[in-house]
C-alpha cells in the first residue's frame, strides 16, 4: 500500500530547459511545415530552385509535421518519440545533403543535428522518466 501512495505522488517535473527547447521545436517545425507546403503549392520553390525535385520539399514539410507530432509525444514522456525525431532528423540530414549536392546553396547541412544533440542532451537526464 504504501508503494502506491509513493507512485501517486510522484509526480515528473521535464524542467525549464526541455520544455522550452520542446517548445521551440515545435514553433519552427509549425513555421517550417507551412513554408514548405504553402510555397510548394504555388510552385515558388521549385522557381527558384530548378534542379530540386518538387518531392523534396513535401517531404521535408512531411518531416516538419512529424517534428510537430513526436515534440508532442516527447512532452508525454514517450521514449519511443525521441528515437523516432532523430531517425526523422538523420532522414532530413540525408535530404539537405543531396540538395546542396544538387544546387550551391551554401547552407550547412550539419546545422540539422545540432537541434536533436540539443535535445538528446536534455532529455538524457531525465531518461528514467520516460515510458
Amino acid at each position: 500500500m504504501d508503494q502506491i501512495t509513493r507512485n501517486q505522488n510522484y509526480i515528473k517535473k521535464r524542467g525549464v530547459l526541455l520544455s522550452a527547447w520542446l517548445i521551440i521545436i515545435l514553433i519552427a517545425s509549425f513555421i517550417g511545415f507551412l513554408s514548405f507546403f504553402v510555397n510548394s503549392f504555388d510552385n515558388s520553390f521549385s522557381v527558384e530552385h530548378p534542379n530540386i525535385p518538387l518531392w523534396t520539399f513535401y517531404f521535408m514539410g512531411l518531416i516538419s509535421f512529424s517534428y510537430i507530432i513526436f515534440s508532442i509525444l516527447i512532452f508525454l514522456w514517450k521514449k519511443w518519440a525521441i528515437f523516432a525525431i532523430s531517425i526523422s532528423t538523420i532522414i532530413a540530414f540525408l535530404i539537405n545533403i543531396m540538395v546542396n549536392s544538387q544546387e550551391e546553396l551554401n547552407q550547412n547541412p550539419f546545422v540539422g543535428l545540432l537541434g536533436i544533440s540539443i535535445l538528446v542532451c536534455l532529455c538524457l537526464p531525465k531518461w528514467k522518466m520516460f515510458e
